[in-house]
């Protein structure tokens, strides 16, 4: 590969990167709402945040620590002041929300997020019951692009056994 390629190449790849930034900020954010919806943001929810960005498509372009640096910057923000906190990060959400397939991998990724710890409580329910109420999605807009995309089913366990707000369950 000859040094003008390397440089179209990366090119590119940068360019792919500023049009989707928005769509890690939101994944991020979301991630972060949903992951200190019970009073705390876990060790291992962080951990399956990291594996997340690694793994989905739509955020492999960045490197994980870009990623991580953005959810925790929206952790931090939402323990010094929760109302500003989600606000600030349903507005990064809410730019998605027209874009289906990236709406319902950011819905998705909340999910895996939220069952990082074992189990889905009350509070994270109604974090994920509120963000797919907000990007106006419905239960089986995220099965059909889990399903499209061969989603790993450790992303998109207990999909099923949501009550999403939005399709009336």
């Amino acid at each position: 590969m000859n040094y003008l390629s390397i440089l179209s190449n990366h090119l590119k790849k940068n360019r792919d990167r500023s049009k989707s930034f928005h769509v890690l900020k939101a994944a991020m954010s979301g991630a972060a709402l949903v992951a200190t919806a019970d009073g705390i943001a876990c060790a291992r929810e962080s951990r399956r945040t990291k594996e997340l960005i690694k793994s989905l498509d739509a955020l492999a372009l960045y490197d994980p620590g870009l990623g991580l640096r953005i959810y925790m910057d929206t952790v931090n923000a939402l323990n010094k002041n929760q109302k500003k906190g989600t606000a600030s990060a349903l507005e990064a959400v809410l730019d998605v929300k027209d874009e289906p397939e990236n709406a319902a991998m950011v819905v998705m990724m909340c999910q895996a997020v939220s069952e990082a710890d074992g189990h889905i409580d009350g509070a994270e329910k109604a974090s994920i019951d509120r963000i797919t109420k907000e990007l106006g999605i419905s239960g089986d807009d995220v099965r059909r692009f889990a399903h499209e995309n061969d989603a790993r089913p450790t992303s998109i366990e207990g999909v099923e056994s949501l009550r999403f707000q939005s399709c009336g369950g």
